[in-house]
């Protein structure tokens, strides 16, 4: 609890110095607050009642952690809507106790018809109550960290770290003991289905969750990062500009985090294939997707990476075939300015040149 409150507070004079508009971080410190006391009590009731929660398989999670904007949000919701796997949604991280979301039942429907989506959603994604979500939101609910914590936190400091979504203390234990209690409680619903989760904190620390979770599995989204990264870019100041005003910030400042930003997502990116390409266990435990494989060959990458996961693919075929056509039918109408973020095409593509050969490939398994 108390570094817990540390974040908050540190978070909180870092929006009144740099934004000077504390009442996000007022809002989300009460939020927090509640949703870590009232989750680690009624997580507690269930395990009283219910002692067989110990006993759910979560050692083999499925684990989806390309950057952002690569095709991950998809990809989830896909396997979770398809009924292949089971997925965490924020009704998940605000109320993980089954014990309370078997008393919400009744009210779900209305809770989320009356979920803030479009003020917490942007163009490029869309946020509900029970659309499957990225898992390392739980850490943000529960303990104001993780990676989506982390640009605040981080991103604003003079001399800001190489990867701003790694904390500078090691929070791996914690992270992971959490993970399990909210994927065991998932999981019970129905066993014979694993859980993906969609987790970007996981590249840089990928060896440390392949042991945790021995029989997990990598879903590695890829795409081209002269479209990724400002997209990713995007995605993040759109969330700054709505609740902080950040265009009204000082220019260097505003310079500096864009570079702080930028610097990260390439550091996310390399962490992932520098252990991929040194560890023969990892590229065995990984698949890797290539974004345009998804939008004009679906149907055949998702067969291939069905059978990687060991997933029966014939009783979906009739939702792989579907949702390839509409793969293919899509149109990408997001533009992106690169002289608004400070960037330049040339040195992205220089930065990220150890892609290539993804990007150019088939992807699967080497």
């Amino acid at each position: 609890m108390t570094n817990t409150a540390t974040r908050l507070g540190a978070a909180a004079l870092t929006a009144l110095r740099r934004f000077h508009n504390p009442l996000p971080i007022v809002a989300a410190s009460a939020l927090v607050t509640s949703v870590r006391t009232s989750s680690a009590i009624t997580m507690k009731l269930d395990e009283l009642a219910q002692r067989s929660l110990r006993d759910v398989e979560v050692r083999d999670p499925i684990l989806l952690c390309g950057n952002p904007r690569s095709g991950t949000t998809f990809l989830h919701r896909f396997l979770a809507d398809a009924k292949m796997a089971h997925a965490c949604t924020p009704y998940d991280f605000i109320f993980p106790a089954l014990c309370v979301q078997t008393l919400l039942e009744p009210m779900k429907a209305a809770l989320a018809a009356r979920f803030p989506s479009e003020r917490v959603s942007t163009p490029a994604h869309k946020i509900g109550l029970t659309l499957a979500e990225a898992d390392d939101a739980a850490l943000t609910l529960r303990y104001f960290d993780g990676f989506f914590a982390s640009p605040l936190l981080r991103g604003f400091k003079e001399a800001a770290p190489e990867n701003i979504f790694v904390s500078e203390t090691e929070t791996f234990e914690r992270d992971a003991d959490f993970f399990e209690a909210l994927w065991r409680r998932k999981r019970s619903a129905n066993p014979k289905l694993r859980v993906a989760a969609k987790l970007f904190s996981a590249a840089p620390r990928l060896e440390k969750f392949l042991a945790r979770f021995p029989r997990a599995q990598v879903l590695y989204t890829v795409r081209d990062p002269l479209e990724m990264i400002p997209s990713a870019m995007s995605l993040n100041l759109s969330m700054l500009k709505k609740q902080f005003d950040f265009d009204s910030l000082d220019e260097a400042v505003k310079r500096r985090y864009l570079q702080a930003l930028y610097r990260s997502f390439v550091a996310q990116l390399r962490s992932f294939h520098d252990v991929w390409s040194q560890s023969s266990e990892v590229q065995a435990r990984s698949f890797i997707l290539p974004f345009p494989r998804m939008m004009n060959d679906f149907e055949k990458v998702m067969n291939q990476a069905l059978e990687f996961l060991r997933i029966e693919a014939g009783p979906y075929q009739e939702v792989i075939a579907r949702t390839s056509a509409a793969q293919r039918r899509y149109k990408s109408h997001h533009k992106y300015d690169y002289a608004s973020f400070h960037l330049d095409p040339a040195t992205i593509s220089r930065d990220c040149a150890f892609l290539d050969t993804w990007l150019d490939g088939e992807g699967g398994v080497p």
